[in-house]
């Protein structure tokens, strides 16, 4: 897969986890996608993801909480060297 299909599919993945929370699915039923998300994708990747989420229709307020803890726990979910 090239860089801009795995990119792409990276928001999509991302956007349907954060569209399923936000219409009340529980987070113990994306964490094993959410946590594969998180560590792949790019500062880029979350922006993109961000202004769609607001698109979809997530209050702006919502969306931007959910990119400023995505960012924080992203750091401590990625593995350390």
């Amino acid at each position: 897969m090239n860089k801009t299909t795995e990119s792409e599919n990276n928001v999509i993945r991302f956007k349907e986890i954060l569209l399923a929370l936000h219409r009340g699915a529980e987070p113990a039923s994306v964490f094993d996608q959410f946590h594969e998300v998180i560590t792949s994708a790019s500062e880029e990747e979350y922006e993109q993801i961000k202004k769609e989420m607001i698109v979809e229709g997530v209050p702006g307020k919502r969306a931007k909480k959910w990119y400023k803890n995505i960012a924080r726990n992203r750091h401590s979910a990625l593995p350390s060297n």
